[in-house]
């Protein structure tokens, strides 16, 4: 049998510890009769038991100078504080504390008082402090003990009952520690708790709700619900010894030094849903033939060890637990086989040190594809007594992530939840049943995100009847679809970084591209038909000697990014502008003429061929024509139009200068190249 490693220690010496025991009495008798013997011929001395004071099987009290008081052997009174532990030996005694104090000073260890293997034994009105264990009570032999009246303040463990039973613990005041009972059966417990929740202890109890508590013990109960707890700080948080078909809920288990939840002596049935289980020395143990338990949707975090299976423990059902950093994830002893997954799709367990990969998908993920669900089992390593690894038994369909769950409410009078597998960290979740959609957010790091919604078919089929879409900042992305007789898986990905996902009933779009002067569309105009969220690209293509300008979206000028992505979230119109392609060509005239067209600025579409003809005044006769610094002499001139440009004539006067004045040619002036 395995048990915590304090209560451990304990029965592993707990045959050696009898034996030593008995060794210790008959050595005693054995003195006994030797004082007795050579008692006239020597004085003989008691010895001191290294500060522990003994209540001896013969009612002494060794040493005899401690401030014990005792005048028939039978009840044993304080008469001042003591500082050194005490060890009973004697059965049917009573010790009277008579308002005084047992106190343990520097380090918190050793036992205030040890009752072990004894019978009918009463402490009353002591006040026992900072002791490992302020009252232990260890063996089959350990029964009718009574302790009541006492103040039992600042030990790790108060009292501690194991293997004992029909034992009375009553009206005492326990202050910053609490009570541990293993196997111990047939006691009453009924005290009162200073500067922390109460231990409920009950016996053979059925159809009760624990409401408030520091500490839970059941034994031999059924049908008990324990749910939305801060289980803290204690030795055992939650203890099951024979209980059955018992709801452990919503509970924070958080930094107790022994476990989180511990079942034993065939606690069978049980469910341990929903919990926060950290900071513990164990997370979880299941032993001694506890069987058919499911632990499930439990977040186990942080622990030296996060679960451990053993002492025959058999069929219980372990997924969709998140396994987080615990020192030692879980491990077994070999005597117990257990079901690690809930089957295929639905899945295993997260595992935080899992290093598998996903690339395949199906039952026995041979499949190309992924689907949230590693390719390979993790191993689960089976662990001797000796602590050594000899084995390992395997979890099938470990989940890629971490698992989210999410209560979306009653459907058809069933509490349904959602879960999602996801490496981003998931909030705002939402389901609004009126406008039929499931919505919230993702964010991680950059790089591959995913999700893995399962959803209840029953709430899949009111919301969309199997006919449904996944949007990522509202555009539809390809997802792999599962079903099973209970719900339905969607997978899909992402790149990282913060993105809004929103499941809705998938339905048809239009997009009515309009007819257009100038150019032309692809896809052509028309109705056009697309599912919500897609993502439709349309390219605008002008005509020769014209250019495309924008786009008109639902009546806006949305820009001229070409192509355009129009997002299908509603019915939109779309319309390509396109514009002629023009230039501008400014004529202009020297004195003594005009042109044909007239001086000035001519806006002409592109590729137009221009005449351009010189009219001389009377008097005056066309001399060249200068465009973009060349020169022409023809007349009229051919412009091809290709560009914004200039055109300017020149004209001569015809009538001769004073003789003596030389005629210039303005031609030779400015040197130009004719044509």
């Amino acid at each position: 049998m395995i048990l915590p490693e304090g209560i451990k220690t304990e029965h592993r010496k707990y045959n050696k510890d009898m034996n030593m025991s008995r060794t210790l009495i008959l050595a005693t008798f054995s003195m006994i009769l030797l004082i007795g013997m050579l008692g006239v011929a020597f004085k003989v001395e008691k010895v001191k038991a290294g500060g522990t004071i003994y209540i001896r099987a013969d009612g002494s009290i060794d040493p005899p100078t401690v401030p014990i008081s005792t005048a028939d052997n039978v009840t044993y009174t304080f008469t001042d504080n003591i500082y050194d532990p005490i060890v009973v030996e004697r059965d049917n005694v009573t010790i009277v504390g008579a308002g005084y104090t047992l106190q343990r000073t520097g380090v918190r260890t050793g036992v205030g008082i040890e009752l072990s293997e004894r019978r009918n034994v009463k402490v009353t009105n002591t006040t026992i402090q900072s002791f490992d264990y302020g009252i232990k009570c260890l063996s089959p032999f350990s029964s009718n003990i009574s302790i009541f009246g006492n103040n039992i303040i600042g030990n790790r463990i108060g009292i501690f009952l194991s293997y004992s039973s029909n034992n009375s613990i009553t009206n005492n005041v326990f202050t910053g520690d609490g009570l541990v009972a293993y196997e111990s059966y047939g006691n009453l417990v009924e005290n009162n708790f200073v500067n922390c929740k109460p231990l409920v202890y009950l016996e053979g109890v059925s159809n009760y709700v624990v409401e408030d508590a520091g500490q839970v013990i059941l034994l031999n109960c059924s049908n008990i619900r324990i749910e939305n707890l801060n289980l803290s700080i204690t030795d055992d948080a939650i203890q099951l010894g024979g209980t059955n078909n018992t709801i452990i809920t919503n509970n924070h288990i958080t930094a107790n030094s022994e476990y989180g939840i511990l079942l034993f002596a065939s606690s069978n049935n049980n469910s341990i849903v929903g919990n926060n289980i950290a900071n513990n020395s164990c997370g979880m143990w299941l032993e001694t033939f506890s069987n058919n338990n499911s632990i499930f949707g439990n977040n186990i975090t942080n622990n030296s060890h996060g679960i451990f299976l053993g002492g025959g423990s058999r069929s219980n059902r372990i997924f969709h637990n998140n396994f987080m950093r615990n020192t030692q994830q879980t491990d077994s002893d070999g005597t117990s086989v257990n079901s690690w997954d809930d089957g295929y799709p639905s899945g295993g367990n997260y595992w935080s040190d899992y290093n598998g990969t996903d690339s395949l998908k199906g039952p026995y993920q041979n499949l190309t594809g992924s689907d949230g669900v590693g390719d390979v089992p993790y191993k689960i390593p089976i662990v001797h007594g000796n602590g050594q690894t000899i084995g390992f038994e395997y979890a099938n369909y470990s989940l890629m992530a971490a698992i989210n769950f999410f209560d979306v409410g009653v459907w058809n009078g069933e509490s349904q939840e959602v879960h999602v597998i996801s490496n981003s960290t998931i909030s705002n979740f939402q389901v609004n049943e009126a406008e039929k959609i499931i919505n919230f957010n993702v964010a991680g790091e950059a790089g591959f995100g995913f999700c893995r919604v399962t959803i209840p078919n029953l709430v899949e089929q009111e919301l969309w009847g199997g006919n449904y879409t996944v949007l990522v900042d509202g555009k539809r992305v390809e997802t792999g679809n599962w079903t099973d007789a209970e719900n339905t898986y969607i997978y899909f990905t992402y790149e990282h970084s913060e993105h809004n996902v929103t499941i809705l009933q998938t339905y048809t779009t239009t997009l009515q591209i309009e007819k257009t002067t100038g150019g032309s569309t692809d896809p052509p105009p028309d109705l056009c038909f697309y599912l919500i969220g897609d993502v439709v690209s349309v390219l605008a293509t002008p005509d020769s000697n014209y250019r495309f300008e924008y786009w008109i979206l639902n009546g806006v000028n949305i820009g001229s990014q070409n192509p355009v992505e129009v997002l299908m979230d509603s019915n939109h119109s779309l319309q390509a502008v396109f514009t002629q392609i023009t230039h501008r060509l400014t004529i202009t005239s020297t004195e003594g003429g005009t042109t044909d067209p007239a001086p000035g600025t001519h806006t002409y579409v592109n590729g137009t061929v221009v005449l351009v003809t010189a009219l001389p005044d009377v008097g005056y006769s066309f001399d060249y024509w200068r465009r973009e610094g060349e020169v022409r002499t023809v007349n009229p001139i051919i412009i091809l139009v290709a560009a914004d440009g200039t055109l300017k004539v020149f004209f001569v006067d015809d009538i001769r200068p004073e003789i003596g004045e030389p005629v210039q040619d303005p031609r030779k002036m400015l040197s130009p190249t004719k044509p």
